[in-house]
């Protein structure tokens, strides 16, 4: 599902906006005028009602709010990721000369690989060679730390604890990369979606004139819902997803000093 949203903006929006409406539009008319009155059964209205009403609404709604969840709980990891390896990189003041340099050449370097080369291909959901190395060294260089003195030894012991947070942030980046929606999901959506669109044609009450209009506007609402809800459900991916600005900024702080 990702492919819709590393579309780009103004793609995402014609498709939404205009081409998808216009085919249901052009849909309302052709069905309206080859519609029989037999469609107009008590029973079929009953299940119009509830289709359009209810369970379409309804089934939008939940997975609205479990995306728009999911992409928060993106957000905050990303700021995790970026806390954490700017928390190290102060701690790492508290260290011996030579000890602080290793450590902050190795942040820096983790910080590149996850930039450069890890970001852009999160939507994948695997992890990048080069920043899991670079993440192996970190810890590598910490275990090669020796603290002698008492200002040290809180420093080390902070700092390993930094260390399993931005380990488990990177984890949690990759993971939810991947979508937190099953299949399944998308499958009962897009059924009640266009459910709903061809009871809407065949059965509302507006006349036969205003159907198209209707039917357009309709769908329209339904698309950029599901294009919302898509979008948020891969953080990682296209225009409308989580930044790496906060990971950025302590690269630029990192690489100053």
């Amino acid at each position: 599902m990702y492919f819709l949203t590393a579309m780009p903006l103004w793609l995402s929006a014609f498709l939404c906006s205009v081409l998808v409406p216009g085919f249901f539009a052009y849909l309302a008319i052709k069905l309206r005028r080859g519609a029989a009155r037999s469609w107009e059964s008590p029973v079929l209205l009953d299940i119009a009602d509830k289709t359009t009403h209810l369970i379409t609404p309804l089934v939008l709604s939940f997975t609205l709010v479990l995306t728009w969840e999911a992409f928060q709980g993106a957000e905050r990891t990303a700021s995790s990721e970026a806390e954490a390896t700017m928390n190290l990189y102060r701690l790492s003041g508290g260290f011996e000369a030579e000890e602080r340099a290793q450590v902050r050449s190795s942040l820096l370097a983790y910080t590149n690989a996850v930039i450069d080369k890890e970001w852009p291909t999160c939507r994948v959901a695997k992890p990048v060679p080069e920043a899991e190395d670079e993440l192996d060294t970190l810890y590598q260089t910490y275990q090669n730390v020796r603290p002698s003195t008492e200002q040290e030894r809180p420093s080390y012991a902070a700092s390993l604890t930094l260390l399993r947070d931005l380990s488990k942030a990177r984890a949690d980046r990759l993971l939810q990369a991947n979508g937190s929606i099953p299949t399944v999901f998308y499958i009962v959506l897009g059924m009640s979606v266009l459910l709903s669109l061809f009871v809407l044609i065949l059965h509302s009450g507006v006349t036969q004139r205003l159907a198209p209009l209707v039917t357009s506007g309709y769908c329209m609402i339904l698309m950029l819902v599901c294009f919302a809800i898509i979008a948020m459900d891969f953080p990682y991916s296209g225009e409308l997803s989580v930044s790496d600005h906060a990971l950025r900024e302590v690269r630029g702080r990192i690489s100053v000093r």
